[in-house]
């Protein structure tokens, strides 16, 4: 009896043994499980059994990032690389999809009318598609705008309430610059002559050899 005392305490430590060793295992295998849809190649690792999400669990593209909190969604520093591409959109389709809004490499969407919708700035250069159809070049500060939503103030509307403008910097000239490598290069401003998309008139022409035509400049 005094022998089977002695020997009790090694039987259930064996039995506490085996029993964590399944419990264990039987987790390993659960994990396992969740986690084989990656898969390694080298030192890459892959996923090809569906769509990729980010805080949410219903992705509706390959991968799909739902950003809830004040932090940037997306972000790529590059710090020691030459000859390499931050982003890369690669369109090997061939001719094929449509030419709507919806069929572009990158599309921007915003349900805001005031936040600005994509920035490229460099210390010198300056590239932002503004609000309300703005787009502005330039850098510290000095842009150049074309702006698609101008008001026709103080022109005659005639049918239409907008026009395309075109706003030189702060303190800048604007210049148009036609390099004459042809006689017959030259600076034109077409228009419609009956109101349909037709272009067949040319209103304004100032061509490389000094000429400037104003009215019918055929």
């Amino acid at each position: 009896m005094r022998k089977f005392l002695y020997t009790l305490p090694v039987i259930l430590s064996v039995v506490a043994l085996i029993a964590l060793a399944s419990y264990t295992s039987d987790l390993f295998q659960e994990v396992e499980a969740q986690v084989t849809d990656w898969q390694n190649s080298g030192d890459d690792i892959y996923y090809d059994a569906g769509k990729v999400g980010v805080n949410t669990s219903t992705p509706t593209s390959s991968v799909y990032i739902q950003q809830e909190t004040s932090v940037n969604g997306f972000q790529v520093k590059q710090t020691n690389a030459s000859n390499a591409n931050m982003i890369k959109a690669e369109f090997a389709g061939g001719n094929v999809g449509g030419t709507g809004l919806g069929d572009s490499l990158i599309r921007l969407t915003s349900n805001s009318g005031f936040r600005n919708l994509m920035s490229l700035e460099s210390p010198n250069d300056v590239f932002l598609v503004g609000a309300g159809g703005r787009l502005k070049l330039g850098a510290n500060n000095y842009y150049a705008v074309i702006d698609g939503k101008a008001s026709t103030w103080p022109l005659n509307p005639g049918y239409t309430s907008s026009a395309t403008r075109i706003i030189g910097r702060n303190d800048g000239h604007v210049l148009i610059d036609v390099l004459g490598n042809d006689p017959q290069d030259a600076f034109a401003v077409r228009t419609s002559s009956d109101g349909d998309s037709r272009v067949d008139r040319i209103v304004f022409k100032a061509s490389a050899d000094g000429n400037v035509c104003i009215g019918k400049c055929y």
